[in-house]
């Protein structure tokens, strides 16, 4: 809570919905993700489910102050610390 937010990672099998969804029902994510992010705001969201085949894939994207990341079928994450008190 120091930081504005209640959660500094979440990991999750499917992502958010509306980001990194796939075509069928199988792979569109979960509303109530995007829910979470909005009220806790955690600094990264990471999910697998949807595999990543091709380069120009969008892997990473935006919302606020949140980082959406597919990590599958693996990803290194370095995460800095805080630059506070």
């Amino acid at each position: 809570m120091r930081y504005g937010r209640a959660v500094d990672i979440l990991i999750a099998h499917s992502p958010p919905k509306g980001i990194h969804d796939g075509t069928d029902p199988a792979h569109v994510g979960f509303a109530a993700f995007n829910r979470f992010i909005d009220r806790f705001r955690p600094r990264y969201v990471l999910h697998g489910h949807s595999h990543v085949w091709r380069r120009d894939t969008v892997v990473s994207t935006q919302v606020g102050s949140t980082t959406v990341l597919n990590v599958c079928p693996y990803r290194v994450v370095e995460i800095a610390r805080d630059h506070a008190g």
